[in-house]
């Protein structure tokens, strides 16, 4: 992820796993300072196959507002994972989906083929104080280990220079923008 907003600080030396299909419906509240995000991360990990010999998994990630079971905002491509994979999977999204800094959102989690699969959480209040971790569909006391963010650090489309996204975004060479039409120009010309 080019531009991280909010993540949790899970210790993996510390931490546990949860059963997707298990436990669901799993996931993590978080409160955003952007106005938007393309991508988000979770630590995805196959531990029900010991031996390697299943067929991986397809992994999705739905943004809600508010609850697990408010209003859907966005969803995210599928990832397709190997079997056996543990390691950060990266969620994309076909556009930026708009937030409202501050206000809750919910990253849920759901495994959209027939293999098993788990998210690394942590149980320290610490790890991510701006949220909680949802494990059968209520709140729970951990964390997932999760980022959320921009996909790219420079802006694809204008949608990146608004709502004060222009100040999180930079052009190629590194150096950012003066205001929302700067931006905007850049994202239109390449200058």
């Amino acid at each position: 992820m080019a531009v991280v907003d909010q993540s949790s600080a899970v210790d993996t030396s510390r931490a546990g796993w949860w059963s997707i299909k298990t436990l669901g419906p799993i996931g993590q509240t978080f409160r955003p300072s952007f106005a938007g995000l393309d991508a988000i991360g979770l630590w995805t990990e196959d531990q029900w196959d010991a031996e390697c010999a299943g067929t991986g998994a397809r992994l999705q990630v739905n943004l809600r507002e508010a609850t697990m079971e408010g209003p859907l905002i966005g969803s995210s491509f599928p990832a397709v994972l190997p079997d056996c994979f543990k390691g950060i999977t990266y969620f994309g999204f076909p556009a930026l989906v708009a937030l409202t800094p501050d206000k809750v959102y919910v990253i849920e989690v759901v495994v959209t083929s027939e293999e098993n699969w788990g998210v690394v959480w942590q149980q320290d209040p610490d790890a991510y104080p701006r949220g909680k971790s949802i494990v059968l569909g209520a709140s729970g006391d951990a964390d997932l280990w999760f980022q959320e963010g921009l996909r790219n650090s420079t802006p694809p489309t204008e949608a990146y220079c608004q709502n004060n996204l222009w100040q999180q975004v930079k052009r190629t060479d590194g150096s950012g923008f003066r205001d929302q039409g700067d931006c905007i120009q850049y994202v239109t010309t390449g200058r």
